[in-house]
């Protein structure tokens, strides 16, 4: 059978079970969140706080944005047309997000939207975009406030522009030049972000395939990550736009291992400069681009030594050059702003220490509420059906298994060493497309109307707590009872 065709699956008994346990596991949590059940929306140092919006016409809306979603599943399995297919899951993702957006509190003149892009709690990148324009206009040039960033992330910038690199303030501040400092401004530069964001479904796509996975798993992989409630509930937070950008910078750095073209290395190089201007949540890669490399080694031996090597020093040389020549042209000391960064982000969020080692379980139930909770089991039910058929040692090639596993080691790295003060659902969405190569083995093997229902039950999840909880707060949310 020619690897891209689509597996043909038949029902069994061990089938209908493992979609009854899901189907058991989304009727679980369903109910417990439209109750409001204390615990379901977070531990008690870092909760998402309960809400309830209208059932019409948030039900209506959101289901209608998904019909794109099982248009493409149609297109994929009747037609096997795989990139109208993918097409059309984006699409779906972006309608979800707008659907569920547009139903939560907003002043009657302004959009849901425009007013989390101007809000500093959620997005203070825009205000301080204005601001530094406005300095702009009135003689100071931009190498004076790159120049002078630290002291701004100190003394003058507020919540997250704080504790970034200024490549966010400056993404607004180009949709301001280019659109007037408006709420249509506000508005495109949302809905960018949002584009790029559903873009994580194509990349997790290529991903998986990228380490074998066939083209039926790749595609059930990357159907059930454009429904899951974080990359569609977390709208318009730059964290969506991380997703595809930490899935390309995997994706080059595999390449450029395995191709020994210098190229590849520095187009490596300039992928993960580029997201490290943009938020050091990036670094947290290390804990899969890491073990890659020395597996990698471990199958070329002493014959690979040399050209990984090269491929390394390539890439950190290239990383080195962008940012000294940030440095003679603009006076930005990336150090700097790191360390300041880095300072800022201790001090301001000690009062969010968590209690170890209960943290540990409940950073794990975040990231599973970011993917719908029914995730779970289809981890467990993927991971052993991809040991069970793998035809080689478990390290001798990249495939979906060793692709899993890594993912799965990051993931828990992430959690172990508590990176984050809680809020784990959207902190560590960069990473959910890793957890998503057993759930597409898994899923690949069953028949397609089992698969629907598993979809189903996902996007049912993603409505309910899209009406239960709030994830991005303004002020006038306190007013919704």
């Amino acid at each position: 059978m020619a690897e891209d065709a689509v597996i043909p699956v038949k029902p069994s008994r061990t089938i209908a079970i493992k979609l009854a346990i899901v189907l058991a596991v989304a009727g679980v949590t369903i109910p417990l969140v439209l109750l409001h059940v204390h615990g379901v929306n977070g531990p008690w140092y870092w909760t998402w706080p309960w809400r309830h919006l209208a059932a019409w016409p948030l039900y209506p809306l959101m289901a209608l944005a998904a019909i794109p979603f099982f248009a493409g599943q149609w297109m994929f399995h009747r037609w096997q047309n795989t990139g109208l297919a993918l097409a059309l899951l984006t699409i779906s993702t972006v309608a979800l997000q707008r659907a569920a957006v547009s139903q939560q509190p907003h002043e009657p003149d302004r959009s849901r939207l425009e007013q989390l892009i101007d809000d500093d709690g959620n997005t203070s990148y825009y205000s301080a975009a204005v601001i530094l324009l406005d300095q702009q206009q009135h003689g100071v040039p931009m190498s004076d406030w790159m120049r002078g960033f630290p002291e701004l992330q100190e003394h003058k910038l507020v919540v997250h522009a704080r504790y970034k690199p200024p490549g966010l303030i400056l993404y607004h501040m180009f949709w301001i030049k280019v659109l007037g400092a408006t709420a249509f401004s506000r508005s495109v530069a949302g809905a960018v972000v949002g584009l790029i964001g559903a873009a994580g479904v194509l990349t997790t796509y290529r991903l998986l395939r990228l380490f074998n996975a066939d083209r039926d798993s790749s595609f059930a992989a990357a159907s059930f990550f454009a429904l899951i409630p974080s990359l569609i509930l977390f709208f318009p937070q730059f964290d969506q736009a991380y997703v595809p950008l930490a899935t390309v910078v995997i994706i080059a750095w595999v390449t450029a291992l395995r191709s020994d073209r210098p190229m590849h290395a520095i187009l490596f190089g300039v992928a993960f400069a580029g997201v490290l201007f943009l938020s050091y949540a990036f670094l947290l890669l290390g804990g899969f681009l890491a073990p890659y490399t020395l597996l990698h080694l471990g199958r070329k031996g002493r014959a690979g030594l040399e050209p990984a090597a090269k491929q390394c020093v390539i890439s950190i040389a290239t990383i080195a050059a962008i940012y000294l020549l940030l440095w003679l042209a603009l006076d930005f000391n990336a150090i700097d702003v790191y360390h300041t960064a880095s300072r800022l982000s201790q001090d301001d969020l000690v009062h969010l220490r968590r209690p170890f080692p209960l943290h540990l379980a409940f950073d794990v139930l975040d990231v599973l509420l970011a993917t719908g909770w029914i995730s779970a089991p289809l981890i467990v039910f993927g991971l052993l059906r991809l040991n069970a058929d793998r035809a080689t040692p478990f390290m001798s090639q990249d495939t979906p298994l060793l692709l899993a596993a890594l993912g799965l080691l990051q993931v828990t790295l992430a959690i172990g060493v508590a990176v984050f003060p809680g809020e784990n659902a959207r902190l560590l969405l960069l990473l959910l497309p890793l957890l998503m190569t057993p759930i597409g083995a898994e899923l690949a093997r069953w028949p397609a109307r089992f698969r629907i229902a598993v979809y189903v039950a996902l996007l049912a999840v993603t409505i309910v707590i899209a009406q239960n909880m709030i994830f991005l707060h303004l002020s006038l949310d306190g007013r919704v009872p």
